[in-house]
Formats: C-alpha cells, sequence, structure tokens
C-alpha cells in the first residue's frame, strides 16, 4: 500500500474544509498515480470529492455510517485488507494518521510560497523528515506555479507492517 499527499512546508494538508494549495500539474499527478488502483479515504475527503467516486478508481471509504456509491468500511485496518497491496490512502488526516505505517511509500507534493513563508493549514500529514522509519528515496523539482515553489518526492518507509483485521469490522 501507499499513500500519496500534497503539504505545505509544516506538513499541512488541509485549510477550512478544503486543500490547502492546488497546483493543476499536481492534480494531474495525482490522477496518473491513482488510475486503476483502489484509493482509501475518509467521508469528509469523499465529500469533498463531491461525494461520488473518482472515474477511474476503486474508492474505498472509512466511516461509520454507510456512504452511498463507495464501498464503505467502518474499520480502516478492514478497508486497507480490502484495498490490497496495490492502493493508495489519499486522506484525510486521521485516515493518513492510522494507515501510514502500513504504507511502503508516500508520494508527496511538497509546496512553499515562493517568499518562503508557509501555506496556511489546520489539518496535517507526519513529517515523514522527523520519523527516522521513513527516507526520502527521489526528489525532483523544484517547479513555479503562480506564488508556489514545489517539488515532488517520494519517501520509502523502512518498517512498514502488514495489515492486520479485526472480525467483523465491515
Amino acid at each position: 500500500m501507499k499513500a500519496i499527499v500534497a503539504v505545505t512546508s509544516s506538513w499541512g494538508i488541509g485549510f477550512e474544509g478544503d486543500l490547502a494549495f492546488r497546483i493543476p500539474d499536481d492534480m494531474r499527478r495525482f490522477r496518473e498515480t491513482t488510475w486503476g488502483h483502489a484509493v482509501i479515504m475518509g467521508r469528509r475527503t469523499y465529500e469533498s470529492l463531491g461525494g461520488r467516486p473518482l472515474p477511474g478508481r476503486r474508492c474505498i471509504v472509512v466511516s461509520s455510517r454507510d456512504v452511498p456509491g463507495a464501498e464503505t468500511y467502518r474499520d480502516p485496518y478492514a478497508a486497507a485488507s480490502a484495498a490490497g497491496d496495490d492502493s493508495f490512502v489519499i486522506g484525510g488526516e486521521s485516515v493518513y494518521r492510522e494507515l501510514l505505517a502500513f504504507c511502503d511509500e508516500t508520494y508527496v507534493t511538497f509546496a512553499c510560497r515562493t517568499d518562503g513563508s508557509d501555506i496556511p493549514a489546520d489539518r496535517f500529514f507526519p513529517d515523514l523528515d522527523d520519523d527516522g522509519g521513513w527516507h526520502l528515496r527521489s526528489l525532483e523539482g523544484p517547479y513555479l506555479y503562480g506564488h508556489l515553489r514545489y517539488e515532488y518526492r517520494v519517501y520509502r518507509n523502512r518498517d512498514a507492517k502488514p495489515v492486520a483485521v479485526s472480525p467483523n469490522s465491515r
């Protein structure tokens, strides 16, 4: 399993119920990378995408209630088990925190303003640079989009765990 995320320089992922930033090339990269794979997300992330499945992907939602148009699991580990190894965790904050230890790679778009200041955020992704189990495998960029400078990073998890499923978790 893998994760894909767009973060600010303080590892922020969201602000006031939306993404912290939007870069068209990054949105294309997200689509191309996740196309044909299962994607695992929380209910609020699913709703922020219009409340409908992403085209070309199997949508799995972690929620305490059924979500129309998506496979729904109450337990994130059951969702991960159902999705299989060839899947992507795409958010939000709590789903990332629950499943990141099971991901062997994370695709990160890392962005800041061109003046060096951070982009506002109120939801965060774990700082992989501060986690000894993760190491930077590749770096591409920097690129510019308007007032944003960004780069693509791929991190590898040295300690990825196998997913264990609790019974009756769907």
